[in-house]
């Protein structure tokens, strides 16, 4: 069998949701950039695969002309396509009305891959059939989500959301403040630096300072196939989410890296983050939630990090998680 797939512009989307899982088939894959219409008999495949929505305005009779051949269209949905007034894409997605493509490529599918059932109902909503839920997966052998810790005296609490996160990552700021006022000797590690992004990752670095008094270790953002080895740098990771409609239909990701790496990872408690295994710590209150984690010692939370990542291997190994077409 032949399989085309259109690489999404997110490296990241297009890692987890695509080219990685896909590398996992037994069949003859092979990626395009993009597919113009007028290219559509060009590209021999019998299924063809593409994550959100095409970029093309044409997006309908590109589908159409596929489907026309023969050729399977299968979608993959990761997020949802409505975004809160206050997403740093919002506008873009007006603009471009991302939300009335991505709603017509879920019609058209034949067949649409998720993350969870609750975006999958909701795809379902939309009109969408033959949904297949697909979580966020690893593979453990791989050399970037393998243990290997860093030591250090200090206790490293690290963030490693992207730079459309500030009013996520907001929701930590006085615990932050608190943290480092403490005797606890406490160092933020802010992962994902980049040029393109410097005044998100200044204000960043404020509110993991704790208001500009704290130790903050900035880390150089890395590629897909390295980036695990970020959490090898800290005892325990965050994942922060504001309680908004957007946030609650995405993926528990950050707990499978987190946990891939033997990290223990504090988390909102909110939907998607439902999974239940020691080393998945949980709060409504982020000042108390540091607190929790500030009472441990090193070694009682490397050993809820050998856990978690029992628990995630178990649950997320990507080779059990495989693609059916």
């Amino acid at each position: 069998m032949k399989v085309a797939y259109i690489q999404s512009t997110s490296s990241g989307v297009n890692y987890h949701r695509l080219a990685n899982p896909l590398s996992y088939l037994d069949h003859e894959v092979t990626a395009y950039n993009t597919i113009p219409l007028d290219k559509v008999n060009e590209v021999e495949c019998d299924v063809l695969i593409f994550s959100r929505y095409m970029i093309e305005s044409e997006q309908t009779d590109i589908i159409h002309k596929f489907k026309a051949r023969g050729t399977k269209v299968i979608l993959d949905v990761d997020d949802h396509w409505s975004l809160p007034n206050d997403h740093p894409a919002k506008e873009a997605y007006k603009v471009h009305k991302i939300a009335a493509r991505s709603i017509e490529a879920i019609r058209m599918a034949d067949q649409i891959w998720t993350t969870h059932q609750r975006l999958a109902d909701e795809i379902r909503r939309c009109g969408g059939s033959k949904v297949r839920i697909y979580p966020n997966a690893l593979d453990p052998t791989d050399e970037q989500w393998k243990v290997n810790r860093t030591k250090s005296n200090r206790l490293r609490i690290g963030f490693t959301g992207g730079s459309t996160h500030d009013r996520d990552l907001y929701e930590t700021a006085k615990a932050w403040k608190i943290a480092h006022a403490s005797e606890q000797d406490i160092e933020a590690v802010m992962c994902g630096v980049n040029e393109q992004a410097y005044e998100v990752y200044d204000r960043y670095h404020y509110i993991m300072s704790g208001g500009g008094s704290g130790r903050v270790r900035p880390i150089q953002k890395m590629d897909v196939h390295n980036y695990g080895c970020l959490y090898d740098h800290m005892d325990v990771s965050i994942a922060p989410l504001a309680d908004n409609s957007f946030n609650r239909f995405k993926s528990n990701l950050k707990i499978v890296e987190s946990g891939m790496k033997g990290t223990p990872i504090m988390c909102s408690w909110m939907h998607p983050y439902i999974d239940e295994a020691p080393g998945i710590y949980k709060t409504d209150n982020w000042r108390k939630g540091f607190a929790k984690i500030m009472r441990k010692s090193k070694a009682r939370l490397e050993d809820e990090g050998d856990q978690l990542r029992e628990y995630v291997v178990k649950n997320y190994d990507i080779r059990n998680h495989k693609r059916e077409l």
